[in-house]
């Protein structure tokens, strides 16, 4: 099932570029 490849590598670009703005946005409403 090559589809199952191509949704796991999409979900998986999904999840870290969300974790990445989320950690983006706690760095960014952090006070310096």
């Amino acid at each position: 099932m090559w589809w199952w490849e191509l949704t796991r590598l999409w979900k998986a670009e999904v999840v870290s570029s969300m974790i990445s703005s989320i950690i983006r946005s706690h760095l960014l409403d952090q006070p310096t």
